[in-house]
C-alpha cells in the first residue's frame, strides 16, 4: 500500500478552486501537484516522530485512514469534481510522459541498486530510519556516530515508508525514488 504515500493528503487539491493546484483542464498538471504535495507532507509527518510517540508507520497508516474517511466524506459532499483528462492535448502529454517515464525508469529495472558511494549513504540513511521506524537521534547500530539529522531526510523517509509499507527492500525502494526525479528533468 506504499502507493497511498503519493495520493493522500494530496488527492484533496481535486476539490480545490485555485487553478494553480487544479484545473480541471489539465489533469497531467493536477496529478503532478497531488504528489508533490503529497511527498512533501509525508517528509514532514517524518520530524513529528521526534516530538510524538507514534512510530513512522503508525503515523502512515493513521494519516491515511483519516484522509481516506476525509476524502469519502468531501466525495459525498460535493461529488466528484469534473476533470477533462480524455481530451487530446492531455492524452498526447500523458502518452509523452509515459515514454520518458519508461526510458527513466530502466536503471531501476536493471539494477539491484545503485553501486556509487553517493547510494551507498542513501541506502545506509534510509536502514537507519528503519530500524528506527521514525526519527532517531544516532546511527547506531549502522555507523558509530552518535548524532542524527544534519543531512536533509526527504529521500531517506520516503524511501523507508516505501519499504515499510511494501515489500520492496529498502536499497530497491531508494533506487526507485533515485530514478524518479528523473522523470521530471
Amino acid at each position: 500500500m506504499s502507493c497511498l504515500l503519493f495520493v493522500f493528503p494530496g488527492a484533496f487539491i481535486f476539490f480545490s478552486r485555485n487553478p494553480d493546484l487544479f484545473d480541471e483542464n489539465d489533469f497531467l498538471k493536477a496529478l503532478s501537484n497531488m504528489v508533490v504535495i503529497s511527498l512533501a507532507f509525508w517528509v514532514t509527518a517524518f520530524w513529528l516522530t521526534s516530538f510524538l510517540p507514534f512510530k513512522l508507520t503508525q503515523l502512515y497508516w493513521g494519516f491515511n485512514f483519516i484522509f481516506a474517511l476525509l476524502f469519502i466524506f468531501r466525495l459525498k459532499q460535493s461529488g466528484f469534481p469534473r476533470i477533462f483528462f480524455f481530451n487530446k492535448e492531455n492524452g498526447v502529454l500523458f502518452i509523452l510522459f509515459s515514454l520518458v517515464a519508461a526510458t527513466r525508469l530502466i536503471p531501476f529495472f536493471n539494477r539491484i541498486t545503485g553501486s556509487v558511494g553517493d547510494m551507498t549513504q542513501h541506502n545506509a540513511m534510509t536502514k537507519i530510519i528503519l530500524l528506527s521506524n521514525g526519527f532517531t537521534n544516532s546511527y547506531e547500530p549502522v555507523m558509530p556516530f552518535n548524532h542524527f539529522g544534519e543531512y536533509p531526510l526527504g529521500f531517506h523517509t520516503l524511501s523507508a515508508l516505501i519499504s515499510l509499507t511494501s515489500s520492496m527492500p529498502f536499497y530497491r525502494a531508494t533506487m526507485l525514488l533515485s530514478a524518479i526525479p528523473h522523470i521530471l528533468l
